[in-house]
């Protein structure tokens, strides 16, 4: 079950990633909480985007980074700079099944 929750906190990351590389956070900002909260929930109560994230726990470049507590930390603090600037991360859009949970959310 955690490493469900760390998969979904990665997933959210993946999903406020691209907004927040758009309108860099400064010191004073704060992300809508309520939004990723919103987008948890939807994720949560979607069985296909439920297995989806179960299925990634198989690929051994989601699971190094989630075993990186640096970018965990990242997550947790939705810290984009440091999202962005690891290239382990912005490869990760490649992978054919977070671009499908990318899309299944987005609807």
């Amino acid at each position: 079950m955690k490493r469900i929750v760390t998969l979904m906190i990665l997933m959210l990351g993946f999903l406020c990633t691209p907004v927040l590389a758009a309108n860099p956070a400064t010191p004073n900002s704060k992300i809508d909480e309520g939004q990723l909260q919103g987008l948890q929930t939807k994720m949560l109560n979607d069985s296909q985007v439920m297995d989806l994230i179960s299925a990634l726990q198989n690929d051994p470049n989601v699971m190094a980074l989630i075993s990186d507590p640096v970018f965990v930390q990242a997550i947790n603090t939705r810290n984009v700079d440091v999202l962005t600037s690891d290239p382990r991360f912005m490869k990760l859009f490649s992978n054919p099944r977070i671009k499908e949970i990318i899309q299944h959310v987005d609807k």
